[in-house]
């Protein structure tokens, strides 16, 4: 019976120019606003920046923004493609969650 090997878990990094855009909208320096940029960040750094460019936007200071996007609460990440539009609203702390819903699993096959 033929071996089979496990494919990689990781693809090679996606060139700069090719890389999605995720949104990271939050209201302020505090609170959830604030765990979700640090839990985001964490997260980008570890699992995500090969994959990914990021905007963190203050509705604050940008609201313009937010009505474009029609984020209504924060915090909210938002991965928009020509495919399909994911938004995921909370302080990012389930990262296996977080991971899942953005298809980094299956992208890495």
């Amino acid at each position: 019976m033929p071996e089979f090997k496990k494919k990689n878990q990781r693809k090679r990094p996606v060139e700069k120019n090719k890389r999605q855009l995720l949104r990271l909208f939050i209201s302020g320096a505090g609170g959830s606003s604030l765990q979700a940029k640090n839990n985001f960040m964490e997260m980008y750094e570890s699992e995500l920046k090969d994959y990914y460019l990021y905007e963190i936007i203050d509705i604050l200071e940008y609201p313009e923004v937010a009505l474009e996007y029609n984020v209504f609460v924060v915090p909210m990440l938002i991965k928009d493609t020509p495919q399909h539009k994911v938004n995921i609203i909370g302080n990012l702390e389930d990262k296996e969650k977080v991971l899942i819903t953005l298809q980094i699993s299956a992208q890495n096959e």
